[in-house]
């Protein structure tokens, strides 16, 4: 289900106690007190959600990777530094410590 975003309930919250004071005006009617009451919530609601949204951004930031060990930086460099093979039948890409193509079978040692 999809998150409903602040300023949807601020707006909404708006459009709901415009529309129950312009009622209201006009009928003089009470139960519609009720209505504006309601989008009065829907406002804070709405802010209330905007403001955690940006304060909560800020907090979930990714910490960087500076406590990394030299043991797993040198596996990564060992990782980026491996050769790519091509098979000579199909072309598929490989490590050059494959014995095998993995889509055809063919030999590639």
């Amino acid at each position: 289900m999809a998150k409903i975003p602040g300023i949807v309930y601020v707006v909404l919250g708006i459009a709901i106690a415009w529309f129950a004071r312009y009622v209201d005006t006009r009928t003089e009617n009470q139960g519609m007190i009720l209505f504006f009451y309601a989008g009065i919530v829907l406002i804070a609601i709405g802010v209330f959600k905007t403001i955690t949204k940006y304060i909560m951004k800020d907090t979930e930031k990714p910490e960087k990777e500076t406590n990394i060990s030299e043991e797993e930086k040198k596996i990564k460099e060992t990782i980026q530094q491996r050769k790519i093979i091509m098979c000579p039948m199909c072309g598929t890409k490989h490590y050059a410590t494959s014995n095998y193509c993995h889509m055809c079978s063919t030999k590639l040692r």
